[in-house]
């Protein structure tokens, strides 16, 4: 009788189990039930059965432009095998989908966790660097912002960073390659906008898989945030800044379906996607470098990796055609000079053979620093709806509190300062939060503020154009040594006068109505700072990265020693090599930097099928 008992409860669990598992997977990722079939394989069969034959592409690296790229290429009707080799694990976690819960998968096995060196300018902090490390990167991990820049910021980088090649026309949008006409293409191509109401029907696209929407729930305190700040600098309500303007505020853009988050990987990497015969999928697959030919040493033809929960055994696999670096722009430069590319001198520093000294590689790091506003509110915040009932109301529905991204509101703007010195361009984007959002949303609001504190807001604001460059280099040659990240926030003051600047502006609209008759205190940096000194103090203290790492491999022109990269993205002097993500932007854009990346490979997919057509 026992033994049947036992029996009959095994039978249960294991049901409940297999129910269990299916219910998180409707709720977290509804688009992909059955995920990727080819990780049930174990190494040693893959392996025996990939090694000899190899794969047409390899892309290292499975976020944003990564996962874009593994759709495209292995597209059947092109008949190419594809690998698509990624760090971390699969993302099945429940709270990646949940929109409200993002600061929930900080510090996990989802991040790679990074951290600055000591930051001279800001109080010599190391400041932590979040980087998604899982199928979707840091579209995973990221606050859900569709935000693509402005247009002025891809016909800066034609006009200015081109060259020559600025001139040559792009076949299939027949418009100059990477000028905002050309990229437009590309954005419109990949976005399924479920808010047409909402938009510019001229700027957006509705047949992509990238689902994007407007905030389907904002909170009242957004509303009143957003009308103040427009009403006190002069602006309109602009609900689509990634249409015809740029400029005003109005409403958050993000990735989110049915009320979850829609990361590149829900996007790109769908069910029908993961059981194409001809890809192949890795997680848990860490790049320790590539491997060249030998009979040509500028020839990369293949990758080692170890997998990451056993470092003990290492594959090699053969690249046929090209191999694709999308590791981001903390990553991707890491991998090159792992590989013996990039600058001389730090290659020889770590005793690495150099394959091609290429002084650009890591140099030109740009990144949107970040700083907030708390006030203290006579109303109810978002932390109010933190409750089961709108958390059922989630899982059931999808709509409610939880839904929200949180960072609801934003908005682009040109400071005084900007203007002055004769800037034509929003070089601030500013971030509402109708709650206390702190450290990263890691930081409880009594543990900074006391037991006191009730309900409040935050108002961020983001530089956009930083004149500070840093860099990326090697802390070792060992591949599982984090990189030394080296942003050099505020080394050019101009940035610190700015950030000073906008924090005075702040405290001005919070006494403009509406959120005048809300406000009931200035929490931080708090009213009797008053003095520049202490101002820049408190913007030192408060100092975040918005996780926009860019431009470590930027693409250029020829005659610039920086560029790593030309206008098709491959590594100049390396055959059949590429990189495609962030770090290829030759500037930063003034926005952020997730749909760019998007972006990024879709035009590069469809300059590796053309030329590997020809």
């Amino acid at each position: 009788m026992v033994s049947l008992l036992v029996k009959a409860s095994l039978v249960v669990a294991v049901i409940a189990a297999i129910f269990g598992t299916v219910f998180v997977r409707l709720v977290t990722k509804p688009d992909r039930l059955i995920h990727n079939i080819s990780y049930l394989l174990s190494d040693e069969d893959w392996f025996t059965s990939s090694s000899k034959t190899g794969f047409d592409f390899i892309v290292i690296g499975a976020g944003s432009s990564g996962c874009v790229l593994a759709n495209r290429l292995s597209n059947p009707s092109h008949n190419y095998s594809v690998l698509l080799l990624e760090a971390g694990p699969s993302d099945t976690r429940l709270e990646i989908s949940l929109p409200i819960g993002f600061p929930k998968n900080l510090k996990t096995e989802f991040d790679w966790d990074f951290e600055t060196v000591p930051q001279k300018h800001v109080g010599d902090r190391r400041m932590f660097w979040p980087r998604g490390k899982t199928l979707g990167g840091s579209s995973s991990l990221n606050a859900m912002i569709y935000q693509r820049g402005g247009r002025y910021d891809y016909d800066e980088w034609n006009q200015i960073h081109l060259g020559q090649d600025s001139k040559l026309i792009n076949k299939e949008t027949n418009e100059p390659h990477w000028s905002y006409q050309d990229v437009l293409q590309y954005f419109k191509k990949s976005e399924n906008n479920q808010s047409p109401d909402d938009v510019d029907p001229d700027y957006h696209g509705y047949k992509g898989e990238w689902r994007i929407t407007t905030n389907n729930w904002v909170h009242s305190l957004t509303k009143i945030t957003i009308e103040s700040f427009a009403n006190a600098f002069g602006l309109e309500i602009n609900h689509d800044t990634n249409g015809k303007s740029q400029w005003g505020f109005g409403f958050n853009q993000i990735n989110t379906f049915l009320g979850r988050r829609h990361s590149a990987s829900d996007a790109f990497l769908t069910d029908d996607v993961l059981m194409r015969s001809n890809l192949h999928v890795r997680t848990h697959a860490h790049v320790t470098r590539l491997l060249f030919s030998d009979s040509d040493p500028t020839q990369v033809n293949g990758v080692e990796y170890v997998d990451s929960r056993n470092k003990s055994r290492k594959i090699k696999i053969r690249a046929n055609k090209e191999i694709i670096l999308s590791a981001g722009a903390v990553q991707s430069p890491q991998i090159l000079m792992l590989s013996g590319i990039g600058p001389k001198q730090e290659l020889e520093k770590h005793n690495i053979k150099i394959v091609k000294h290429l002084q650009g590689v890591g140099k030109n790091l740009q990144d949107h620093a970040c700083c907030g506003m708390y006030v203290q509110v006579n109303a109810t915040s978002l932390l109010a709806e933190d409750n089961l009932s709108n958390l059922f109301r989630w899982l059931l529905m999808g709509t409610g509190p939880f839904a929200s991204n949180g960072a609801e509101g934003n908005g682009f703007m040109l400071s005084p300062l900007g203007k002055k010195l004769g800037e034509q361009h929003p070089d601030f984007q500013l971030v509402f939060l109708p709650a206390l959002h702190i450290n990263h949303g890691m930081t409880k609001p009594v543990e900074r503020f006391g037991q006191s504190v009730g309900h409040g807001i935050s108002l961020g604001y983001v530089l956009l154009n930083p004149k500070s460059k840093g860099e990326i280099t090697l802390k070792s040659s060992d591949p599982f040594d984090a990189p030394l990240i080296d942003p050099r926030y505020f080394e050019d003051d101009t940035d610190m006068k700015k950030m000073v600047e906008m924090l005075l502006l702040y405290r001005n609209v919070t006494q403009t109505d509406p959120l005048k008759s809300i406000v009931s205190k200035e929490l931080a940096p708090g009213l009797n700072v008053t003095s520049e000194e202490h101002i820049r103090k408190a913007i030192i203290d408060d100092l975040i990265t918005l996780y926009h790492p860019t431009s470590t491999c930027k693409m250029g022109d020829a005659n610039d020693p920086q560029t790593v990269v030309d206008y098709q993205l491959r590594v100049v002097g390396i055959k059949n090599l590429r990189v495609a993500d962030a770090s290829i932007m030759p500037q930063i854009v003034r926005g952020n930097t997730n749909a760019p990346s998007i972006m990024i490979g879709e035009k590069v997919s469809g300059m590796i099928l053309e030329s590997n057509s020809e």
